[in-house]
């Protein structure tokens, strides 16, 4: 069987394909600035927002965190008639959690407005992240190493035409690389945890954490952790 990690990466590297494919031929008035390499920053950006949203609220919705229609039902019960008018409603599930989140993820975009995208495309990766996946139960590690090694992929418009390919420099180094969790949990409890032990609470109030090479996340996530495990000792 393929480890959950290698079956999402392949999956996601699908599904973003599809989808920026799809979204370049209904939508070829969007990547016409004459610049192919801004162009292709466009798409890709489009692309990997929907994605990135998609499989946000597949999380919210296996972890319990939203009281509201899975997207799943959203897409069963219309049909192919709904054509490349599929951001209709769309829009209003990225509303929704826009309004409950408040977060830079479902800000809204321009391109949002009048973006047209093929029904049957995005059906099939919705559909497809309901089986067999399980949100809740696949680590943020797991989550967080798949995440770096998507985002090492970039986009290249030549001739009309999409193509998927590692970042030049991804290339070079051979590939991405992810921190292990033993690792994270060794420098986080070294510096934000000393500062904690070490500094008075008013200083601790006024703490600010940076992580200037922030990828999937995982160093922040961890020093978030040892902040509320200090908060919640306080409060016993």
């Amino acid at each position: 069987r393929i480890p959950v990690d290698k079956a999402i990466l392949n999956d996601l590297k699908r599904w973003r394909e599809n989808l920026a494919k799809d979204i370049f031929k209904n939508n070829i008035n969007l990547f016409h600035s004459g610049d192919s390499v801004k162009d292709a920053d466009y798409l890709k950006e489009i692309t990997q927002k929907i994605l990135d949203r998609i499989i946000f609220i597949r999380s919210c919705e296996d972890r319990g965190l939203v009281h509201r229609r899975p997207l799943k039902e959203l897409f069963e019960e219309r049909t192919e008639t709904v054509g490349t008018n599929t951001m209709v409603f769309l829009k209003e599930e990225f509303k929704y959690y826009n309004i409950i989140f408040d977060s830079d993820l479902f800000s809204p975009q321009e391109w949002e407005d009048n973006l047209s995208i093929d029904f049957k495309v995005v059906r099939n990766i919705i559909l497809e992240t309901y089986n067999p996946y399980q949100f809740d139960v696949i680590p943020l590690e797991v989550l967080g190493e798949i995440y770096e090694q998507y985002l090492g992929y970039t986009i290249r418009l030549t001739d009309h035409q999409v193509k998927y390919e590692l970042k030049p420099d991804v290339r070079k180094a051979g590939g991405v690389y992810y921190t292990p969790e033993y690792i994270v949990d060794y420098i986080v409890k070294n510096t934000v945890g000393k500062l904690l032990q070490e500094l008075p609470s008013k200083k601790i109030k006024k703490l600010r954490i940076l992580d200037p090479a922030c990828g999937s996340g995982s160093f922040l996530i961890r020093a978030y952790e040892e902040m509320l495990n200090y908060y919640k000792n306080q409060k016993k």
